[in-house]
């Protein structure tokens, strides 16, 4: 038995693979798990060394590699007879075993049995099969011209919709059979009612140009009566101050003259004016006069100035065009009222300013607060006030005015369609057709039943038709029903395979088609090996774009097909292999799942490894880390990768930051799948549940760097690089606003 792989060097991303002390022995079964890219094929390859020898490694340049066995053998280049059997699939035996679109490849070698009376009765079932192909034309030919009409009546049907509705935006009749199919339309409950139609054509007929602009509110900024009483006070304040001297007082023109004059007679002692002598104390005596209490008084006289000044009225009103119609007989009698306060407000603040002034200019003498005149304070903030709640309704008839539209025009499209749906009879033609297409189905499903038993008896006389059927059966097992089947044909007197599909070539495969057709022709190769106790297999990725509902069938045929539970085994009765090893790698974490539930299990006879790439591009082979071997499900395990580097405080691990991008497109993926099953692809769904502009910044990322060795490609201090960590931060940020959800997956890690 194949021990261990004691050193690879230069093959691939394996460029010098020494087998450490800790890495375990291999098993009876080895699972090898490991990200695309990470070497899974490359390491396949090396195995295929064993089956065809060092030619199967012919593109790389000195390479070298060492297997060691359980009985001291070793294997290498130089010496590469080895005694097993060994059988590798991976791309390489898809390649060089089958042709597609319609090429040949080389049949099966399978005895078989030749019979005259299975002859006799081929003969008979192609008859019965003549017959059913001349019911199938005419059924299809059927279903085709009701096809034709009701594709035709749903295109004229969408035209004139989009022209009702006058859409900028396409409308064809793919949209329509998508109204058609909705709910609301089979049980009749998106017709409009009668009186509601009009209102709601109206909303959907609007035009950007009857869309008005935001108004900004009408400032509401009055006089308190607290600063109109504080100005009453200090108008009719009369000051009487200790040194105040008489006629300065009485005359203000004559103080304001004398405080001005002070000013030039700080160091002389003539008059300025008149050059005659200042009598001693003279000057002493003015400036007494004019007092600290004095300009204390002014002071308050200018504060007060200037917050009137303040609540003089400068903005312009808005009109009654700048509010929706539905909103104007209410506005216009409101805004009349508005502007005689605001013109109210203006000449009572103006004449406060001027009395304001006389005081200043006259602080000795007593004045009054000037009357209000038409203006009031209540009225006009009442007035203001149910203004600005009429202009707030009618922005918000603005900022909504784009989804009103649409609103209004999906309904009008729906009670359209809804529409449409009756007075076209819709349900009963597209039921005629689905009875036509039923008719085809029983019809192909009997020319199947009948076609698949001339094979099995054609398959009597063949041996390569035997092979042929043990094909099919394998494919059978892997995609279920299907229209792909294998035929045998004469290429120059050779037996040759090729693929059909619907009886003719087979062209456009899918690559699941082509990964279960290349697997099911491995799988039958394998039955030409005589010895199976000798028989080492390795396959690399089988279910490489097999969707998840396959995985399953895969599963179960490789229980099928390489363990059998031996009874004779006592005391204790257990699984074996019917092989001598085998070895199952994988890039699928439910794939994986579903290997380690194969018969054989514990860590003496099954043997799991990890391949991972590291930042410098070359990768590891060690056994699987406990961690990782340890959850439930790829998305637990994503999860731990992702909210591990979140919560890490050195962030610049190249080996952590050349996983994490696949993490994070698979995490997302998985993700906004099981929350919007219903969207086609991940840009959509991510639009959906993060927001568009959110939604770029992640995936534009996540495609950037959608393989590891798309990172190093880019350079490491790329802005791009240095956007992962944003892109984390959001992505755990979003779910955590998923409290359950989030709770959920921090127990799980």
């Amino acid at each position: 038995m194949l021990q261990e792989i004691t050193n690879l060097k230069n093959v691939g991303v394996f460029k010098n693979l020494q087998k450490s002390n800790d890495c375990a022995d291999f098993g009876e079964v080895n699972i090898v798990y490991g990200w695309n890219y990470s070497g899974k094929t490359t390491l396949s390859r090396v195995f295929q060394a064993l089956e065809l020898g060092p030619s199967a490694l012919g593109t790389f340049d000195n390479v070298s590699y060492t297997f060691g066995c359980n009985d001291g053998t070793v294997i290498d280049k130089d010496n590469p007879a080895n005694p097993y059997e060994v059988r590798v699939f991976n791309s390489a035996f898809v390649s060089s075993n089958l042709g597609w679109d319609g090429d040949d490849f080389e049949p099966v070698l399978l005895l078989g049995e030749e019979s005259v009376e299975a002859q006799k009765e081929i003969e008979f079932r192609e008859l019965s099969l003549d017959r059913l192909r001349g019911l199938f034309r005419n059924k299809r030919d059927k279903e085709k011209q009701l096809s034709t009409e009701l594709d035709r009546s749903n295109r004229q049907a969408a035209q004139s919709i989009r022209a009702q509705l006058s859409m900028l935006e396409p409308f064809t009749a793919h949209h329509l059979k998508q109204l058609l199919s909705s709910a609301e339309i089979a049980k009749n409950e998106s017709r409009i009612p009668k009186e509601d139609i009009q209102s709601v054509l109206a909303k959907a007929l609007l035009k950007p140009s009857d869309q008005l602009p935001i108004v900004p509110s009408i400032p509401s900024d009055f006089p308190s009566e607290s600063d109109l009483e504080a100005i009453r006070i200090a108008l009719a304040e009369k000051l009487k101050l200790e040194s105040t001297i008489a006629k300065l007082a009485d005359n203000g023109d004559l103080g304001r003259w004398v405080e001005i004059g002070l000013n030039f007679h700080q160091s002389t002692d003539k008059c300025e004016f008149c050059t005659s002598p200042i009598p001693e104390g003279r000057v002493e005596e003015l400036r007494a006069h004019y007092s600290k209490d004095l300009q204390i008084h002014r002071d308050l006289l200018e504060q007060l100035r200037r917050k009137v000044e303040l609540h003089i009225p400068k903005d312009v009103l808005p009109s009654k065009r700048d509010v929706y119609q539905q909103f104007r007989e209410d506005f216009e009698p409101l805004l009349n009222v508005a502007a005689d306060q605001k013109l109210a407000l203006k000449k009572f603040l103006e004449s406060v300013l001027n009395v304001i002034q006389e005081k200043i200019d006259n602080p000795f003498n007593s004045f009054l607060l000037p009357p209000k005149g038409d203006y009031n304070q209540q009225v006009g903030e009442d007035c203001f006030k149910r203004l600005n709640l009429l202009i707030d309704k009618s922005n918000s008839v603005t900022s909504a005015f784009v989804q009103q539209k649409s609103e209004a025009t999906e309904r009008m499209k729906l009670h359209l369609a809804a529409q449409y749906y009756l007075d076209e009879n819709i349900r009963s033609r597209e039921f005629s057709i689905f009875l036509t297409r039923n008719h085809q189905a029983k019809i192909e499903a009997l020319a199947s039943e009948v076609n698949s038993k001339k094979e099995l008896l054609e398959a009597q006389i063949s041996s390569a038709q035997k092979g042929q059927v043990e094909l099919n059966r394998y494919l059978d097992l892997l995609l279920g029903v299907s229209n792909i089947s294998i035929e045998v044909v004469s290429v120059e007197g050779v037996d040759r395979f090729t693929l059909k599909r619907g009886g003719g070539q087979a062209y456009n495969l899918s690559e699941g088609e082509k990964t279960a057709i290349a697997f099911s022709y491995f799988v039958a190769k394998l039955l030409e090996v005589q010895d199976w106790e000798k028989l080492v297999v390795y396959l690399d990725d089988p279910i490489s774009s097999l969707d998840s509902n396959h995985l399953f069938q895969l599963s179960a045929l490789l229980k099928e097909l390489f363990y059998y539970f031996d009874l004779d085994h006592q005391p204790n009765p257990m699984w074996k292999l019917k092989v001598k090893q085998l070895f199952l790698s994988t890039h699928n974490f439910e794939f994986l799942k579903l290997l380690r539930d194969l018969p054989i299990k514990g860590s003496s006879r099954c043997k799991q490894f990890y391949i991972e790439k590291r930042a410098d591009q070359t990768s590891t082979f060690s056994d699987m880390p406990a961690a990782m071997a340890g959850f439930g499900s790829e998305y637990q395990y994503l999860w731990s990768i992702i909210h591990g580097f979140h919560i890490a405080v050195d962030k610049s691990d190249m080996n952590v930051l050349m996983t994490l991008p696949n993490a994070l497109r698979r995490f997302v993926e998985l993700y906004t799948y099981s929350r919007l099953p219903g969207k086609k692809s991940i840009g959509e769904r991510a639009d959906a549940l993060f927001g568009e502009l959110k939604s770029k910044r992640i995936m534009k990322v996540l495609h950037h760097f959608s393989h590891a060795h798309m990172v190093i490609g880019s350079g490491v201090g790329t802005d791009l690089m240095g956007d992962i960590e944003q892109v984390v931060k959001e992505l755990v940020e979003f779910i955590q606003m998923d409290k359950v959800h989030y709770e959920a997956l921090m127990e799980s890690v």
